[in-house]
């Protein structure tokens, strides 16, 4: 079976008697597609396809059909490109910038990337075991995170102390420590911060 990379927007209306749904436009990729989001201020929605890397379309509904593939899977973005999210207003070298959070599932890594061209990557890293968990007021091992499929990440505080810059959940597909079906894994965006010198 062939996977084919269509993406179907469609607009949903609040009318008297429920929702109205309409297909507005379909937009391809070559091949499979995977994680996406959209910048609203920039109107633009990022897509993921599997094997060849990100691809860049105008959101507005009357606007090209036609994308850029704007970072290529090559380098440090292995395939296959999955999870896709954008964190707003990160500083890096004193300058507010929009983030793309994405994870490379061949290489079991997350990539960050600016949101407006260049697209320029800033940052690299791995979720890795943490063994300072605690459950029950018992401390517990906390294993990393492989083959991420999809990912989420917010801006907005979240809680107080670490969690006042936001916070990254990607999914894990194999839980260890113990084995157990795949988990989620939440990071204080802080914790990033710390790690690659951007804020």
């Amino acid at each position: 079976m062939k996977k084919h990379g269509r993406i179907a927007k469609y607009r949903v209306d609040w009318q008297q008697n429920g929702p109205s749904i309409k297909l507005v436009r379909d937009i391809h990729t070559p091949s499979q597609v995977e994680g996406c989001v959209v910048d609203e201020a920039q109107h633009a929605l990022f897509i993921g396809e599997e094997d060849k890397g990100i691809w860049r379309f105008d959101a507005k509904p009357n606007a090209s059909t036609e994308g850029k593939l704007i970072i290529k899977a090559e380098g440090d973005l292995v395939a296959d490109v999955e999870g896709i999210s954008l964190y707003q207003g990160a500083s890096i070298h004193g300058k507010k910038q929009d983030l793309l959070v994405v994870s490379s599932q061949g290489n079991n890594s997350y990539l960050l990337y600016q949101a407006s061209a260049p697209y320029t990557q800033v940052g690299r890293f791995r979720i890795g075991v943490n063994l300072n968990g605690m459950e029950n007021g018992r401390e517990t091992c906390i294993d990393g995170s492989a083959e991420t499929d999809g990912l989420a990440v917010t801006h907005l505080p979240v809680g107080s102390g670490v969690w006042q810059q936001g916070m990254l959940v990607v999914q894990d597909c194999h839980n260890h420590l113990p084995d157990a079906n795949q988990a989620f894994k939440w990071l204080p965006w802080s914790s990033i911060v710390k790690q690659l010198e951007i804020h």
